[in-house]
């Protein structure tokens, strides 16, 4: 059962803590004291579990609508879906709603957020990517607003658990993470031969033989890797 439970929750372990650097306090309103999370994070974490966006993991905008908020104001929210990728399986969609300002009231009146449909999307993200446990930590409440909280702040005398290693699995698949951002960044700076495409197979292939420890060490096979040996004929 162990074992199982395990697996499941590898996604989860993966994704649930932000970094300090990640995480600000929010300072006044009616949601000052608790913490925002940043959505740049949230796609870095994503990418380097299941690789770069569009390649490991994918989102659409299914809708955005407004509605209708007192004293001139105006709501905008967006439905958005989620995709990740294990191994050669998509998952089904992940469904996240959010929701912000268009039109809020100030102090000097009426104020039109030029950026509220993005600031949607966001928020929809974040409501989405949070089901497959991205920042769960946060909203477990474990962040009090300058370290997570553990069994050693509660009980001086309990020893502190030992951070868990990061398994070999887990360093496979930041290492093929950053080996398809590589393959990204060099099909999109290099021109393709005409009747030819890009093989991602044998581009993954060679760079794996060199055994890479670092993503310094997967730029420097890149740049050595003649083209030739990653294209092939367009059947």
């Amino acid at each position: 059962m162990k074992v199982e439970t395990d697996k499941n929750m590898s996604v989860w372990n993966s994704v649930k803590a932000p970094p300090k650097s990640a995480l600000k306090t929010i300072k006044g309103g009616r949601l000052s004291g608790k913490t925002d999370i940043s959505p740049q994070w949230r796609y870095e974490i994503m990418t380097q579990v299941f690789g770069a966006c569009g390649f490991g993991w994918k989102f659409s905008i299914e809708k955005t609508w407004t509605t209708e908020a007192p004293d001139g104001q105006v709501f905008v929210f967006a439905q958005v879906l989620v995709l990740y990728k294990q191994g050669n399986t998509w998952s089904d969609p992940i469904q996240g709603v959010g929701g912000s300002m268009l039109v809020a009231k100030e102090k000097a009146g009426l104020h039109a957020n030029d950026e509220g449909f993005k600031m949607a999307v966001t928020d929809a993200l974040g409501t989405a990517l949070k089901m497959i446990g991205v920042a769960a930590d946060i909203y477990a409440g474990k962040w009090d607003g300058s370290k997570y909280k553990d069994d050693k702040d509660e009980n001086p005398k309990k020893t502190p658990k030992e951070t868990p290693k990061e398994t070999q699995k887990e360093r496979d698949a930041k290492r093929l993470a950053a080996i398809e951002q590589e393959y990204f960044n060099y099909t999109t700076a290099n021109e393709m031969p005409e009747g030819f495409e890009w093989n991602k197979e044998a581009f993954i292939r060679i760079v794996l033989e060199g055994d890479p420890k670092s993503p310094k060490a997967i730029r420097d096979i890149v740049k050595n890797i003649p083209s030739k040996l990653i294209v092939v004929e367009k059947k």
